[in-house]
């Protein structure tokens, strides 16, 4: 029993001499991720949709027709569903926006069938 903590110390001390320590490799080169299968849409079938504020107010815009409140938003939403069909939705909101007022969007988006939504964030 008392010739094991020598063993240890010797196993130690040849594993300290013996090993090679890495030195770390600064340039190593990153891999970026490839996409194996991208759709790819025409610019005409997505729809912006905005949520901007001006002077503390919540404005909605479309393309480049802006919209007062939701109603009038849903009642061109409507509109250009029955003109249009389904399409793409890019919602964009600016960094002052509430989460309450994109949520109230999703759902008019929901109602009104778009059902394909990709959000973006502006930060000023």
């Amino acid at each position: 029993m008392t010739s094991m903590p020598d063993i240890i110390f010797m196993l130690l001390f040849f594993f300290m001499v013996v090993t090679v320590l890495r030195k770390k490799d600064t340039q190593n080169q990153i891999t970026v991720p490839t996409v194996s299968y991208a759709e790819l849409l025409d610019r005409d079938e997505i729809l912006p949709v905005l949520i901007h504020h001006i002077d503390e107010q919540v404005h909605y815009q479309i393309e480049a027709q802006p919209y007062a409140d939701l109603k009038q938003l849903e009642v061109a939403l409507k509109e250009r569903q029955h003109s249009h069909g389904a399409q793409k939705v890019k919602l964009v909101a600016d960094q002052t926006a509430s989460m309450g007022i994109v949520n109230k969007v999703k759902q008019l988006l929901q109602t009104t069938h778009f059902n394909r939504v990709e959000y973006l964030v502006l930060s000023k």
